[in-house]
């Protein structure tokens, strides 16, 4: 017995608003990935400047935050300082309420300073 396939009318399409979202989310996180890195060169401002207009387009910080927690903060101090540097330029910047969404991530940002304050005393 040959297997039987279903029609295509079963399988689930993406709205024109959920690619729009994907390309979004992409967007950000190359801009986001290419302006906090670990090479030492400094931040090019316009990689910065396409997450302060995603901050403006989201309404808020959760994809800056949600892409910013995978980078390996803890484990390099250029991608920590240039961390830092953006997550100013985005909270000074950025869409009012980046600062309310990012009061929850304070542990995380205690822990990063508390880290490269004693590597640079050492």
């Amino acid at each position: 017995m040959a297997s039987l396939s279903l029609p295509r009318v079963f399988v689930p399409r993406k709205t024109s608003l959920d690619i729009e979202r994907e390309h979004f989310e992409k967007s950000q996180n190359i801009a986001i990935t290419k302006a906090i890195n670990a090479h030492e060169v400094p931040v090019k401002q316009k990689h910065v400047r396409s997450a302060i207009i995603g901050t403006f387009q989201q309404q808020g910080g959760h994809i800056f935050w949600s892409i910013a927690l995978r980078l390996p903060t803890l484990d390099d101090r250029i991608v920590a300082w240039k961390f830092c540097h953006v997550l100013h330029k985005v909270l000074r910047e950025g869409h009012p309420l980046c600062l309310v969404h990012s009061q929850r991530h304070r542990n995380e940002l205690d822990e990063m300073g508390k880290l490269w304050v004693s590597e640079f005393y050492l």
